[in-house]
């Protein structure tokens, strides 16, 4: 289809906002896909986050500390040749914490906690 053809042209998608849940596969987003399909859902079914990379790159996922399993996130190693490596973080900080002084002092600490050489940030930070 026309909107495959479009979709399939990037390398990475980062995606907010994303309502899905521990009952919708990944299998249902996108069939024969050329992607790996990293997901943060949240319990209720709304907000979440995910990424899609190509599989012909390699990305790995790096595990959080305990103390960030709340946000709304997913943090990935995307590795090249040379030992090139882009952190890529992609965050939902959904309108209801916005103003929330703690929750905002931990995604900072996220970020001071898992910035390393290259880092690339994307998301929905209301």
């Amino acid at each position: 289809s026309l909107y495959a053809t479009k979709f399939y042209k990037y390398d990475n998608l980062f995606i907010t906002e994303t309502w899905l849940h521990s009952d919708f596969p990944d299998s249902l987003l996108l069939s024969n896909s050329i992607y790996t399909v990293f997901r943060k859902d949240r319990g209720d079914g709304y907000g979440g986050v995910a990424v899609f990379v190509k599989t012909s790159l390699k990305a790995v996922f790096v595990d959080l500390d305990p103390v960030f399993l709340s946000l709304e996130c997913i943090v990935l190693d995307l590795l090249f040749r040379g030992n090139l490596c882009i952190r890529c973080v992609c965050i939902y900080n959904p309108p209801s914490l916005a103003n929330d002084v703690d929750h905002t002092a931990c995604i900072c600490s996220l970020l001071d906690t898992y910035t390393k050489g290259c880092v690339f940030y994307v998301g929905d930070f209301n």
